[in-house]
């Protein structure tokens, strides 16, 4: 089978910020906005915290956090800042109960804190196994299909082959290697005199 010793997760971005922005419409005024986020942001920031390491750390404690989510959404404080607006609330509700609780399986930090992965992660096979292949300046990302996938990786490899000839005939135009004294030094790459000069210094 493909990738036997991996296991399945969420993108917490995804599931938070673009979640709430797909299913929560908070049609608040600007003067009263900044609090207004400042009260989003720490919603967002609750629920990142489950998928973090030095938060929840097993089952007992992330009910309680959820139970005192659920209450913090629920208070005056949340409420003042919605303008009185219960019916914002109760679509907050929905969202962290609807959009969030049901993947718990997969972003909870404590569920997967015993598994080596390395930092490596990926959404789809093609996208590769490894951080590089996204961090790229021409990155490969998720919603990529194969094709477009493929010819990223093509040019990955066409400015890693540039850059490594780059580096070659830089490295092959200057031929003083001040910290070998070889006859060979002037016409050879750094990395064959140094291999050169360790053989002849055992």
């Amino acid at each position: 089978s493909v990738f036997p010793n991996a296991i399945e997760g969420s993108c917490g971005w995804h599931i938070v910020d673009r979640g709430w922005h797909s299913h929560i419409r908070a049609c608040i005024a600007k003067a009263y906005r900044p609090h207004w986020n400042k009260i989003v942001k720490k919603i967002h920031t609750w629920i990142y915290s489950w998928m973090k390491p030095g938060f929840v750390e097993d089952p007992d404690e992330y009910e309680i956090s959820k139970a005192l989510l659920i209450r913090f959404i629920c208070s005056d404080v949340v409420l003042r800042a919605a303008r009185n607006n219960k019916a914002l609330i109760i679509d907050i509700l929905k969202f962290v109960r609807s959009h969030v609780f049901v993947y718990e399986q997969q972003y909870l930090f404590y569920l997967r804190k015993r598994v080596k992965h390395y930092a490596v992660a990926h959404g789809t096979q093609h996208e590769g196994t490894n951080t590089a292949l996204k961090e790229h300046s021409a990155g490969i990302k998720g919603t990529m299909n194969m094709d477009i996938a493929a010819k990223t990786i093509i040019l990955q490899s066409k400015l890693k082959v540039e850059e490594l000839n780059a580096m070659i005939y830089r490295d092959f135009s200057r031929s003083d290697k001040p910290w070998s004294i070889s006859p060979t030094s002037k016409h050879l790459l750094s990395f064959a005199e140094a291999l050169l000069k360790a053989v002849r210094e055992r």
